[in-house]
């Protein structure tokens, strides 16, 4: 160790005209170790300690005032005494305040005129620590989870540090900020956190000093928070209006609001057996990224009437999401009954009307407009939109057989009701060609004469197409109800092909006994596509209870060869009170084997009532 002393001349003190010899002062000298002080790199506004001992190796004391000048230098203590042989260390402070180099002479005044010094350099600079990285970006986070990192701090100075450690703007980072020394050209790690509980971006920064008041350095934080966010839409499913049988549908939309993964475990209605459907074009567990969207719809049929409500359930692999759904069935429910179909003659017209019926409950309807669709002529429409009729619309329509063949068109009825905008209806008619060449047996007229009231009339008309090329009939009837059709083979409509035939049968039931009804005359009507579009049969007979013959005996024909005939001879006889003139006539039994054969002459009176009962012949031949 260099040491410095300091020889302090003696000072002879003359007495002014006195003959006393001269009194000598004592010396003092002052060491320092270290000799000189090199303070090296410390921050400005920072500082760096040194200690200097200081020894009095004179023979005298000595007060020491120490002055350190411009020089950015702090002394501590600054003034003592030092007796000879003592010593005092001294606490030394660089304390540079501008980036350059430094170096003086600290000056320890005694009162001499020449004060001993101590040599000192430094060097002041803005920053003595070093950051790596200088900044720290943790990526994404999930929220509520913990990512570290480290990073290297390294002093540049010489000196020990001070280092203190501030974070600012973000509570989302973490980081012990105890300060703890550093010393000269040492490095440390220290180790950062980022627990994010936002989702998001976030940036930070943390100021490092050297000392109280160094300028700091700065090593950024930045992260991102992530957390899966459902986003459902709509927020509520309601269906207004709905009428039975009719299906409504909304669109459900499940996305992935959030910057992490989300894992939707489930969809599904509660309860899963209401009236909703719901249908999702992806299957469950599934991971939406972020961003990610998956869609589908709820749908809602009512059968009936009525208020219905469930709930949709997004479960997640931490919540879950429930979203009211409700509908209501109510309002007008209209049906088209559209004209029935019908068979029209070549020529005709036919006047028709659509009816339009509310099923639902009542409400408002307004029709905006009715069209034909494919009518081709043959339809046409006598209003543009339905018209009231009791509690009801209808629409007219005519129908035109000018052409043969079927004739199809759809009646489209446009209203301003949600769920029902167009009502839709299928037109048809036909018109056969005109080739009807009709035979009927027995023919017009037929006149049955007296009936016996006390069984049932029975009367079969035989129809027999004898033209070429189709023949529709239809409707057959009886005027008035004096008959009633029993066995009907057309069933509606039927068509005939040449040389076909079809039989009719009518019946009329017992009268009451003692009961002489007046004569009916009635008529069988066929409808058919001959020019004209009608054929009618008069049938007249009187019917009388009881009857004025009594058969006496039953009919039994004696065995008859095949080809052979054989007749019977049937005894008859006349009621008291009555006279009978007898019609020839002929009647076919039900299989075609016998015959009554026109053997008794009209008008000619065979018994006459005022005589005793007599006995009629009447012959019977039967044909095998």
């Amino acid at each position: 160790m260099q040491r410095a002393a300091l020889l302090l001349l003696p000072l002879f003190v003359l007495a002014c005209g006195r003959s006393e010899p001269p009194v000598t002062q004592a010396v003092h000298r002052l060491e320092f170790d270290p000799v000189q002080l090199d303070f090296g790199t410390v921050p400005i506004k920072g500082g760096r300690k040194m200690t200097v001992t200081v020894r009095n190796v004179g023979q005298g004391a000595v007060s020491v005032h120490v002055n350190p000048g411009d020089a950015p230098i702090e002394v501590e203590p600054y003034r003592f005494s030092l007796a000879p042989g003592q010593s005092m260390q001294l606490a030394i402070r660089f304390l540079p305040r501008e980036q350059r180099e430094y170096e003086g002479l600290i000056r320890f005044e005694t009162g001499s005129r020449e004060p001993p010094t101590l040599p000192f350099r430094g060097r002041g600079v803005e920053r003595a620590l070093q950051v790596e990285p200088a900044e720290l970006d943790f990526g994404q986070v999930p929220i509520g989870s913990r990512a570290s990192a480290v990073f290297t701090l390294e002093s540049i100075a010489d000196g020990d540090l001070d280092v203190r450690l501030g974070l600012r703007a973000s509570n989302q980072f973490e980081v012990d900020t105890s300060p703890f020394v550093l010393g000269g050209r040492r490095t440390a790690t220290l180790e950062v956190s980022f627990v994010p509980r936002l989702r998001g971006n976030h940036r930070a920064w943390l100021e490092i000093s050297p000392c109280a008041n160094c300028l700091p350095v700065r090593l950024t934080l930045t992260g991102t928070g992530v957390a899966p966010q459902l986003f459902v839409a709509p927020p509520e499913i309601r269906f207004e209006s709905v009428p039975p049988g009719f299906t409504a549908h909304q669109e459900v939309l499940l996305r992935n609001d959030g910057t992490a993964p989300l894992r939707i475990e489930e969809v599904r209605l509660d309860p899963d057996f209401t009236l909703f459907e719901l249908a999702l074009d992806a299957e469950f567990p599934l991971e939406l990224k972020p961003n990610e969207t998956v869609r589908g719809e709820v749908r809602f049929g009512p059968p009936q009437f009525g208020t219905y409500h469930a709930e949709l359930l997004v479960r997640t692999g931490a919540d879950e999401i429930r979203v009211d759904v409700s509908g209501r069935s109510e309002g007008p429910l209209l049906v088209v009954d559209a004209p029935a179909s019908q068979i029209l003659p070549l020529g005709s017209r036919s006047s028709v009307a659509a009816t339009i019926r509310n099923l639902g409950e009542e409400g408002e309807v307004d029709f905006a407009s009715a069209k034909l669709i494919d009518a081709g002529g043959a339809f046409v429409l006598d209003a543009f939109a339905p018209v009231p009729a009791g509690n009801g619309w209808t629409l007219p329509l005519s129908l035109r057989a000018e052409e043969p063949g079927l004739h199809q068109a759809t009646l489209r009825i446009e209203t301003r009701l949600p769920f029902q905008p167009v009502l839709e209806a299928p037109l048809e008619f036909y018109v056969p060609q005109d080739g009807c060449e009709l035979r009927f047996d027995p023919s017009d007229p037929i006149r049955l004469g007296i009936i016996d009231g006390d069984r049932t009339l029975k009367l079969d008309i035989e129809v027999r197409h004898e033209g070429e090329g189709e023949c529709l009939i239809w409707d057959p009837r009886v005027e008035d109800g004096a008959l009633t059709l029993v066995d009907n083979p057309v069933n509606g409509s039927r068509f005939l092909s040449p040389g076909e035939s079809v039989v009719f049968r009518l019946r009329r039931s017992q009268s009451p006994y003692d009961v002489a009804q007046p004569a009916v005359q009635t008529r069988f009507v066929l409808s058919h596509t001959r020019a004209g579009g009608e054929t009618e049969i008069p049938i007249s007979f009187q019917q009388v209870n009881p009857f004025p013959i009594v058969f006496l005996e039953p009919i039994g024909f004696p065995d008859t060869p095949v080809g052979k005939e054989s007749m019977w001879r049937v005894n008859v006889q006349l009621r008291p009170g009555y006279s009978l003139a007898f019609q020839s006539y002929s009647i076919v039994d039900d299989e075609g084997q016998f015959e009554l054969s026109p053997v008794l002459v009209m008008n000619r009176p065979l018994i006459h009532n005022s005589q005793p009962p007599r006995v009629g012949l009447i012959p019977l031949y039967a044909f095998c």
